[in-house]
């Protein structure tokens, strides 16, 4: 899946009922009031044909409709397809008018470049083969990783990149830039901790613990698959989940800081934990 980072100011019109004529006093005279008919019509969902043009912020699809660019919101069913799709695909789909929202929305894809997409459900798809494949990657340099996501396994496209002293896999949705990997509302900082000694990182507990506060009531993670990890801490509420963990590697400690919205905090943590996993 493309992913494009655009930040949208989307307004959602409410529909008004307007109500005329009611007076208060003496008389008890029974008056009608007139409402607004609303043509329910207009949320029927249609088919239409265009070429995909990227995601942003995994909520809002670009497709290019007879040149001009529209932007749809995603449902849920639609948001797994997407992962199979490549910018420049020609597609066919679905889409109706969200009755919340007031925008279109992208129900499924039915074609991909001429093809009829097959619907597989989960309990179609065999367990030892719930790979979730990606499609060739078309940039230059790019490579393929394994991604361990909470319900099932992805290989998604990914640069080799400088880390530190040594090298490690960033995944293509992500920007790297000073130590700091960038992801729409997502991002996760690495500093190399000086000054600390196998039994004493004490100083970086209480450190984490303040920042920590500032988010909600803190807990620690007291297990982990991963080598090396001295503590991983958290905190979060209905907006926002934050992480500070230290662990040591080859290169020293290494504190990681990752902090995205509280609905994206299983899969962010799924990539942050393959892309340490690559360091070279």
């Amino acid at each position: 899946m493309l992913l494009k980072k655009r930040y949208l100011l989307v307004g959602a019109a409410v529909p008004l009922l307007i109500l005329n004529g009611c007076s208060i006093g003496d008389s008890t005279e029974q008056r009608d009031i007139p409402v607004e008919k609303i043509d329910m019509s207009r949320y029927a969902s249609k088919t239409a044909e265009g070429i995909f043009d990227g995601v942003l912020n995994t909520k809002f699809v670009d497709i290019k409709i007879n040149g001009e660019v529209k932007i749809f919101t995603v449902s849920d069913k639609a948001l797994k397809q997407l992962g199979d799709l490549n910018e420049g695909d020609q597609i066919q789909f679905v889409y109706s008018l969200n009755e919340k929202t007031i925008q279109n929305e992208l129900q499924s894809v039915t074609q991909v470049n001429g093809q009829e997409v097959e619907t597989v459900t989960e309990e179609q798809k065999p367990v030892k083969d719930n790979l979730d494949v990606k499609k060739k990657v078309k940039k230059e340099n790019e490579i393929e990783m394994e991604v361990e996501y909470p319900t099932t396994t992805k290989i998604v496209g990914a640069v080799k990149s400088d880390f530190i002293k040594g090298k490690f896999n960033v995944i293509d949705t992500y920007d790297w830039n000073d130590q700091t990997l960038d992801k729409g509302d997502t991002e996760v900082r690495f500093h190399t901790v000086v000054d600390t000694i196998e039994d004493d990182i004490q100083k970086e507990r209480w450190r984490a613990a303040d920042i920590l506060k500032e988010v909600g009531e803190l807990h620690e993670k007291k297990e982990s698959n991963r080598d090396g990890v001295k503590f991983i801490f958290y905190a979060e509420n209905d907006n926002e989940y934050k992480e500070i963990m230290v662990v040591k590697n080859k290169y020293g400690y290494l504190r990681v800081e990752t902090d995205t919205p509280y609905d994206e905090k299983e899969d962010t943590i799924a990539e942050v934990t393959a892309m340490l996993d690559s360091i070279e």
